[in-house]
């Protein structure tokens, strides 16, 4: 499994003691497709072909399963940006 992920940030100042910053993070960039184990089953139809995407064998995001398939490694690309105010 592999993705590549980037962020980028750029601090603005404001004035004396207040600073800005933007930021902008995307994760599977490339949006690379990551396939989960193929079917393991000889009496199955769909045999040797992967049934479903490998951040969807993670868990589903209920409060007993794990993290949201969104963030997971081999999800679909996702983009965040953000603006932090320090003073």
């Amino acid at each position: 499994m592999w993705q590549a992920d980037l962020s980028v940030s750029r601090p603005f100042i404001l004035e004396a003691g207040l600073r800005l910053e933007f930021r902008a993070e995307a994760y599977n960039l490339l949006n690379h497709p990551q396939f989960a184990d193929p079917v393991s089953f000889l009496s199955n139809p769909m045999f040797g072909m992967a049934g479903s995407s490998l951040n969807m064998m993670m868990g589903t995001g209920t409060p007993t399963s794990g993290q949201s398939p969104m963030f997971q490694g081999g999800g679909p690309r996702s983009v965040q940006l953000s603006l932090r105010l320090s003073f």
